[in-house]
């Protein structure tokens, strides 16, 4: 039975604001199944993942228009570290979560030296490839 006038919808809408920049989550039940980011147009980006993924809801945190790409690449990696969503392979450009050869140019150590540190440091990869920098700098 209908409920509400279309006086009340319309009263209740809010503007759709998916050109905003800032990072989405695609969300199949209760899990967050991944994380993107959007530098124009959200709305493309989250219609570009019907096809490729299994998703019944989206929730946005949008971010400012002065934030840049490395902000954005940033949080998102944050986002992705922190939430582990299933379709997310890999991580953008961060300066503190990194694969292998990042982490040698990044701590300036030989790969032989920072085997030693990932075993001392016990770190363990994320996403199967991924450290947290902060993790291992007190292993230096």
């Amino acid at each position: 039975m209908i409920t509400l006038t279309e006086g009340q919808i319309l009263k209740q809408s809010e503007p759709l604001r998916f050109t905003e920049r800032g990072i989405y989550f695609l969300i199949k039940g209760d899990r967050v199944v991944y994380v993107g980011q959007s530098r124009h147009n959200m709305l493309v980006r989250i219609a570009d993942h019907t096809h490729s993924k299994d998703f019944d809801s989206v929730a946005v945190h949008a971010v400012a228009e002065r934030w840049s790409s490395d902000d954005l690449d940033e949080l998102e990696a944050e986002y992705i570290w922190e939430l582990e969503p299933p379709y997310n392979g890999n991580l953008p450009p961060s300066s503190r979560y990194m694969a292998k050869p990042a982490l040698k140019g990044a701590l300036g150590v030989t790969g032989h030296r920072l085997n030693q540190i990932l075993r001392k440091s016990r770190a363990t990869p994320r996403l199967g490839k991924y450290y947290d920098i902060e993790e291992l700098k007190p292993f230096l």
